[in-house]
């Protein structure tokens, strides 16, 4: 497989309204395949008095809400710790029920890559685990156990995925 995923980056504004967002305003972000474009990842960020008003769409791959910062590139770590956050959430937001539709294999795909990258981060940490299929990880901070399949991908595969999942996590 040879998937190159374009994704939009995340938003500064409302995809409904065009509202620019303010810190502390409570967002919902949503991710997907574009219908007409597999390979495409799309993400539209919603203020969550405004999601009401958002049709979720087949194939919906994550949805979480997030909390806007104050926002000063001088803060470095601040914006790193945001970084963190949005990967943890998208991964978490990976193994929710509303998620049940046809993107199997680019679930199991980016579950592979963040649970790899949140391990490294120490958010999830790796448990002994006697199926070779499977990687078994334990969410630290809720000490629940999430179940990853294990997939083998090309290096140029993973620097392709990791560069789209870069822009998509980043505030």
């Amino acid at each position: 497989m040879n998937t190159d995923w374009h994704v939009k980056p995340l938003s500064r504004k409302s995809t409904i309204s065009g509202q620019t967002f303010k810190p502390g305003a409570h967002v919902v972000c949503y991710i997907y395949s574009n219908p007409n474009s597999p390979t495409e990842l799309l993400r539209s960020d919603i203020l969550t008095e405004e999601s009401t008003h958002f049709n979720l769409p087949e194939n919906l791959l994550a949805r979480w809400t997030r909390i806007v910062k104050e926002h000063d590139d001088s803060e470095q770590k601040e914006s790193q710790k945001q970084t963190l956050n949005n990967a943890e959430e998208f991964f978490l937001s990976l193994y929710d029920e509303f998620n049940i539709n046809n993107q199997e294999h680019t679930k199991l795909i980016l579950k592979q890559l963040l649970g790899l990258m949140l391990e490294r981060k120490r958010i999830l940490k790796r448990l002994k685990n006697k199926d070779k299929n499977i990687i078994l990880y334990l969410h630290v901070p809720s000490k629940k156990e999430y179940q990853v399949p294990q997939t083998t991908l090309a290096l140029d595969e993973i620097a392709k995925i990791e560069q789209q999942l870069t822009i998509l996590i980043n505030d």
